[in-house]
């Protein structure tokens, strides 16, 4: 069979080998709906200006200078935030680990257009002339900022003037980072408006020379701002000129000259440093960003659902694999043994590439791979029923199996690539989890060819050639498969009119069958102290939104009575977002779980910290609540996890404890409040320690984008029909071929979403129209073509080697493919089915999208039979087929009836 098979064993080994390095020495990186933490999406209005010029790239420098302003609040560095462009004018912020708290805390950050200011250093003679003792009024701003240190005060230094600001002289801080470098506090500046510039007149910040070839920061100026500037540079040549972001100096510059519409920052002779100049120019652009984000679309979930979400995911994984392992072993024995290694090969392959490429694994990766499982067994049952036809023809053992992979190849080719390009599709157009999805799946078939093919095959050839393998032997599902498929045509086309009109009423006139993705609006789960009755709730939260929805979720704990629930309402601002969480958490604020952990920094100054805190200046106070009763040394030990050092935490009674207060010392100079949140939050996590959460989830979706999912949406669906249509064309050289796949295609999709809003509508399924949704009527798409692309293979085959009517071709080609089509189809619903059992009632997007591969397969198997095979038979028979014979009469003239050949299958 194979030339060198033990070479080629050693490959695939070296391959086993590499994949377990990867998987001992990496780790995997998973998505945020697995390990917790927020999305957020912004939009920006780019001009047709901006978007032609091709040295502008505003999508790029509006995430440096969003980079610019988290990195004060991030500057212990603990919090990992990443910001992904997204097409032409969207950025995607990654918020990993951090609540809801703390990503209303970044969303702040980031859509606060900031003040910058050009405002002239005040000098002794301006003082003296506004009558100001400098002396006096140093000691009174000592003063003011020794009152002023406060809980809330402390760390958030400006902006806030200090001094005279009657007489036109008012203080500012220097930036934290600059201080050593420019040594000072601050500087007097005059508040004077012939005395300033605002940093609104900025039309464009960039890396410049001076005259000595020393680098600089570069500006230019509206023509309005470029006028002030001239007036004010003029006059005052020589003096320092202080350039202020958000009430902080960050560097006060002399005036070496004149400054109309462009100018440059330069560093003195020694010039400026590669961070320093990086860091002046990120500080103009932060100050003079025009276009303010806009958010589009957020979502929040928390640790606990994700990792309730990872143990669901892997449970399905395991439960589908072991049963596809007893199914394959029952039905072709050692051949089975030889699929089923094959199988976890491909297994770990896929989470090999994951751990050493870094890859993200998300829910929807989860449900690529388990579909992976079933595309990788049917490459298998493939092989081994065209083996089972070579031996029944009389070959031998090795022609057999040699025949069997050779034939079986071509189609198992066809059928993974086609099923590739939907998932191209979804990988080019597709955003988020969704792209992991569509990677997920291109890798695993990719290691289906490599491990199901090629290295089954190198197996097979060892086994035949040491004389382990000496039979073939399988269960026969049929004896010899005789039956018409194509009589009950006319009775089937009328049933699919039937049900697919049947869903389309429905999915036109049901009002509520999109989910947040489609419909947008505003969504938060909470969680409740104890079940309350779904009744009360909706009457609670109807009474101040009339349109909003309650989904009750998890096991009722009586007659309407439940602990969680999920709070939906048609609300598209984010001003109005973060009210309508609000006021939930105003209407169940008895009701809510306490939230899993407050911090508040404490006063540098003993005097103003109480008995407990006096140990802890400048260091945080903790409320933290948890979930299960803890004990107080885990807690301490996940503090410790975190990097303190010097701590004290008291629990709310003796042994374990659910409520806890703690005083901690410092993590280091640069600690930020929200980067603390999240080591410590991390520590407790480590040690098993679960907070409390009143709200788990929160997701918010604007119509703009509401409006580009959908786009994208029929994009990826009309992209993955044409490409299909093209490879059909390129393969079988007959239109009519990929005319009859791409109108399956089409039957099975709207048959799904038409039955998806059905069941969704009785209350059966949770399966709103999402964005994983559409992945599954994508995956639909690539499954139905898979399974189509099988028979017509067959169908080619047989075309070129007899002269039977069409009619009974396409009859004696669905029989010989039966045990293959039922095998695969028993097989694949098996792993989807485990997805879709271990996530219903769960509100999960995997409950949803297995549900709508369930009914993809159904339908595929269908559709191939009574939509593709007799629309082939159709078109066909009303032309001229390749080899010039008139295809009409077998199909309109019924001669006497033929006995179709006995299936090999």
């Amino acid at each position: 069979m194979d030339n060198n098979p033990g070479f080629k064993l050693s490959f695939i080994c070296i391959l086993i080998v590499g994949a377990i390095l990867a998987l001992t020495m990496g780790e995997f990186t998973y998505g945020l709906d697995l390990k917790g933490g927020s999305t957020l999406t912004y939009s920006l209005d780019i001009t047709e200006k901006e978007q032609d010029d091709p040295g502008k790239d505003v999508v790029s420098d509006t995430i440096k200078v969003l980079q610019k302003r988290l990195e004060k609040l991030n500057r212990s560095g603990v919090v990992d935030i990443g910001f992904v462009p997204v097409g032409n004018d969207q950025i995607m912020v990654q918020l990993p680990g951090m609540d809801k708290q703390d990503a209303d805390t970044i969303k702040k950050v980031l859509t606060d257009l900031g003040v910058l200011e050009w405002k002239l250093l005040a000098n002794p003679t301006e003082f003296a002339q506004r009558q100001v003792d400098i002396d006096a009024e140093n000691a009174k701003r000592a003063q003011m900022e020794e009152e002023a240190a406060t809980l809330e005060q402390i760390g958030k230094r400006g902006p806030r003037y200090i001094g005279p600001t009657e007489k036109g002289i008012g203080w500012y801080y220097v930036s934290k980072g600059q201080q050593k470098d420019q040594g000072v506090d601050g500087y007097f500046c005059l508040l004077d408006e012939d005395s300033s510039v605002g940093g609104d007149q900025i039309d464009g910040v960039y890396l410049d020379y001076d005259r000595s070839s020393m680098p600089g920061v570069g500006f230019q100026l509206r023509a309005s701002g470029a006028g002030r500037m001239r007036a004010l540079t003029e006059k005052n040549k020589g003096r320092q000129m202080a350039i202020i972001l958000n009430g902080e100096v960050h560097t006060a510059p002399t005036i070496e000259g004149t400054i109309s519409d462009r100018g440059i920052i330069t560093g003195g002779l020694q010039g400026f440093g590669r961070e320093e100049l990086s860091e002046l120019i990120a500080t103009l652009r932060s100050g003079s960003l025009e276009i303010k984000p806009r958010l589009e679309s957020e979502y929040q979930i928390g640790p606990t659902l994700g990792e309730e979400a990872i143990q669901r995911g892997f449970t399905a994984i395991l439960t589908g694999f072991v049963l596809v392992i007893i199914f394959m072993l029952l039905i072709y024995r050692l051949a089975g043994l030889v699929a089923v290694i094959a199988l976890i090969t491909n297994l770990l392959f896929i989470m090999g590439w994951l751990s050493f490429s870094r890859g993200t694994l998300t829910l929807p990766g989860l449900a690529g791979i388990l579909l992976t499982v079933g595309m990788a067994v049917d490459a298998s049952i493939l092989i081994f029923e065209r083996i089972r036809e070579e031996r029944e023809k009389g070959k031998t053992l090795i022609q057999s199996f040699q025949n069997g992979f050779q034939l079986a190849t071509v189609t198992i080719l066809d059928a993974n690539i086609t099923t590739f390009l939907t998932a191209l599709c979804l990988w080019f157009i597709g955003t988020g989890p969704i792209k992991g999805f569509a990677t997920t799946l291109m890798v695993g078939i990719v290691c289906t060819l490599l491990t199901g093919v090629f290295a089954a095959r190198i197996i097979f050839t060892l086994l035949l050639q040491k004389g382990i393998y000496k039979e073939f032997s399988a269960v026969k599902l049929f004896k010899n498969p005789n039956i018409d498929f194509l009589k009950f045509s006319r009775i089937a086309f009328i049933a699919s009119v039937i049900a697919i009109t049947l869903g389309l009423v429905v999915f036109v006139t049901y009002e509520d069958k999109a989910d947040l993705d489609f419909s947008g609006g505003t969504l938060v789960r909470i969680n409740c102290k104890a079940p309350l009755n779904s009744k009360d709730v909706r009457e609670r939260i109807g009474a101040k939104y009339e349109d909003s929805i309650v989904y009750p979720l998890g096991d009722s704990a009586g007659p309407g009575q439940y602990s969680q629930f999920e709070l939906r309402a048609k609300i598209f601002e984010d001003a109005a977002q973060a009210e309508f969480s609000d006021s939930v958490r105003a209407l169940f604020k008895d009701d809510l779980v306490p939230d899993g952990m407050t911090v508040n920094r404490l006063s540098d100054d003993i005097a103003l910290l109480d008995d407990k805190a006096k140990d802890y200046p400048g260091g945080f106070h903790f409320l933290l609540n948890t979930r299960d009763a803890t004990s107080r040394e885990i807690v301490e030990k996940s503090l410790s996890d975190a990097g303190s050092e010097k701590y004290n935490v008291i629990g709310d009674r003796q042994g374990e404890s659910t409520h806890f207060e703690a005083w901690v010392g410092t993590l280091g100079p640069t600690v930020d409040e929200a980067g603390l949140r999240v080591a410590v939050r991390s520590g407790l996590e480590k040690q098993g320690v679960v907070l409390s959460n009143p709200f788990p989830k929160t997701d918010f979706i604007s119509p703009k984008a509401v409006e580009e999912l959908t786009r994208k949406a029929i994009l990826a669906i009309l992209a993955s029909l044409v490409l299909i249509l093209l490879y059909i064309l390129f393969r079988f050289h007959d239109i009519r071929f990929g005319y009859s796949a791409v109108a399956a295609l089409v039957h099975d999709v709207v048959f799904t979403m038409g039955m998806v809003a059905l069941f969704d509508m009785l209350g059966i399924v949770d399966a709103k129209l999402n964005l994983p949704i559409i992945a599954a009527f994508l995956t639909i798409i690539g499954y139905s073509l898979n399974d189509t692309i099988v028979i017509f293979d067959r169908i080619r085959e047989k075309l070129k080697k007899t002269r039977l009517p069409l009619r009974e071709i396409v009859n004696l080609s669905i029989n010989e493919t039966l045990a293959r089509t039922i095998f695969t189809s028993v097989t694949t619903f098996l792993v989807v089915f485990c997805l879709f059992i271990l996530n219903k009632g769960q509100r999960s997007v995997l409950e949803g999208l297995a549900f709508a591969l369930m009914l993809g397969i159904v339908a595929g198997t269908y559709s191939t039979i009574y939509v593709a095979s007799s629309m082939v038979v159709f078109l066909r028979s009303r032309g001229r087929s390749n080899d010039g014979s008139n295809e009409n009469t077998p199909a309109a003239t019924p001669a006497k009836k033929k006995q179709v050949p006995a299936a090999q299958a």
